[in-house]
């Protein structure tokens, strides 16, 4: 379990956003980052996140979770995910989200880990709206629901989230034909918003 919860957090590395202008401090952290220079990088993102980069304070979040560079401390990369998720970022909201579902150094509260799920997924991160669809599926946290189980599951699932796809059908078998209509009708509202 342990080796899920941090392959997820690795994963979400190369989810974070790059910066689409680049400084010369912020060109030389993003080149120790990929090139696997983690001590450099944590030193030339600091001050960047200090003053508000959130792809540098999702980055340090990264870093700090995954123990690279640094001695792991899953307490300084919440501190990070939650400045950069608090900007909107839905990386570290998601990472939020992974922590308190999975009590990664923290107690379990999964109706923390729904409200930072719900802000990914809302923004289109398709491991959220999976995370939030089964969450809604098994009552964790928030009401159990097929039709919002059914409706994140299905636009993770379009996606091409494939375990969503498997989420979804399982949600389907204890749904009437209105309800599954009901959360097709979601989705299509949501694409229809989130597309423009």
């Amino acid at each position: 379990m342990m080796r899920l919860k941090a392959g997820l957090l690795a994963a979400a590395l190369v989810l974070a956003p790059m910066p689409v202008v680049l400084a010369d401090e912020t060109t030389d952290a993003w080149s120790a980052l990929e090139q696997g220079d983690f001590v450099s990088a944590r030193q030339l993102m600091t001050p960047l996140a200090e003053n508000g980069a959130a792809w540098a304070q999702v980055n340090l979040g990264l870093i700090y979770a995954q123990g690279q560079g640094v001695e792991k401390d899953i307490a300084e990369a919440m501190k990070w995910f939650r400045m950069a998720a608090e900007q909107g970022e839905p990386t570290a909201q998601h990472c939020l989200g992974m922590i308190f579902e999975e009590g990664l150094d923290v107690a379990v509260d999964y109706a923390k880990a729904a409200k930072w799920y719900f802000k990914a997924a809302d923004q289109g991160m398709v491991w959220a709206q999976r995370h939030l669809g089964l969450m809604h599926l098994r009552g964790q946290g928030i009401p159990q629901d097929n039709v919002q189980a059914h409706f994140w599951l299905g636009l993770a699932a379009a996606a091409g989230d494939d375990e969503s796809r498997l989420g979804q059908k399982a949600a389907a078998t204890c749904m009437s034909d209105t309800e599954i209509s009901q959360a097709e009708k979601l989705a299509r509202g949501w694409l229809a918003k989130h597309q423009q």
